[in-house]
């Protein structure tokens, strides 16, 4: 008795640690997902993708931010309920331009 008592008392910590980790996943199926550097026509840019946001910033020259929607590898930024670009990822390299400016970044992490 004193067996199966154990026996089910590590079946129960085994779960609970399967639990936490699956809890714990990230979405490696968005490419987006991160921080990326790089440069436009007009300078150095940044562009953070979390799982439903994005910001885009050229320091002085502009700043956008919005949500974005993604299939596969390609993603359109929207900005103010309206199409503010679209992007291209390609391994650590992103193209693309948002309010009609090109961009490449390379992701940061």
């Amino acid at each position: 008795m004193k067996n199966t008592i154990k026996v089910f008392g590590i079946i129960a910590i085994v779960a609970i640690i399967g639990f936490f980790f699956a809890a714990c996943e990230e979405d490696n199926s968005n490419p987006f997902i991160g921080n990326w550097s790089g440069t436009t026509d007009f300078g150095v840019v940044r562009l953070t993708v979390t799982t439903s946001t994005w910001t885009y910033d050229e320091g002085s020259y502009s700043h956008y931010s919005g949500t974005y929607t993604y299939s596969g590898n390609i993603a359109t930024f929207i900005f103010n309920g309206n199409t503010a670009g679209t992007a291209i990822v390609s391994g650590n390299t992103m193209t693309g331009s948002v309010n009609s400016v090109g961009f490449t970044v390379s992701r940061n992490n």
